[in-house]
Parts: C-alpha cells; structure tokens; sequence
C-alpha cells in the first residue's frame, strides 16, 4: 500500500503545473498507518507543511542540485528515493532472513 501511495503522488506531482512553478520549503510528507483491525491495513501518504510554499518565477524541476538563486529543493529526488527504500524493503520482507524466517523486524534491520 504505502509504495503505491509513493508512486500515485509522484504521478501526480508530475502531472502539476502548480508544483513545477513553486519552491517548497520545509514541506515534509507524513505517513498515516491504521491496523486497528487486523486484515484492515489502510495507509495514506500526503504532502503537509506547505505554508512556505513559494512561486517561482522559472520553472523548477525539483531534481537539480541547489546552486544559489535556482530555488531547487530536491524534492522529486527525495520523493524518488523514498519509492526506491520501500521498493527494497518490499522485496526484502518477502524473502526470509537467513538467520531467522519468524521475525520480519530482523528482516528490516538488513534490509539497510
């Protein structure tokens, strides 16, 4: 769920022109889990913190290093990078540990 999530938000973003033409600043992304009931594994992923949110006036590609003046966050690289973490964490807690096949936090332990 949360790696689709990952994935349906970076098509999104690279499908808006508003977030092509702002700068986002200390912008965070917070993930929501409910397992209250079990089979009932609902998560959410969203885009929080944007009160500092800036026009740019060129559009940005949210990919590029920072060099001074060109209002690149990185934020696509970041967002690229936490699809790739949970890509590994997937196919490593599908695949038991050598050391031990009943824990899956040992598995995400060396999934790093």
């Amino acid at each position: 769920l949360i790696l689709d999530r990952l994935k349906a938000l970076r098509n999104a973003l690279g499908d808006s022109s508003w977030f092509f033409q702002h700068e986002l600043v200390g912008s965070s992304i917070l993930f929501a889990f409910d397992m209250s009931k079990p089979g009932n594994d609902r998560c959410g992923i969203w885009m929080i913190d944007l009160a500092h949110a800036l026009p740019s006036d060129t559009d940005l590609n949210h990919c590029s290093e920072w060099v001074q003046g060109n209002h690149e966050e990185g934020y696509l690289t970041g967002l690229d990078n936490l699809i790739e973490i949970w890509q590994g964490l997937t196919i490593a807690l599908k695949q038991p540990s050598p050391e031990s096949t009943s824990s899956s936090e040992h598995v995400i332990l060396h999934a790093y």
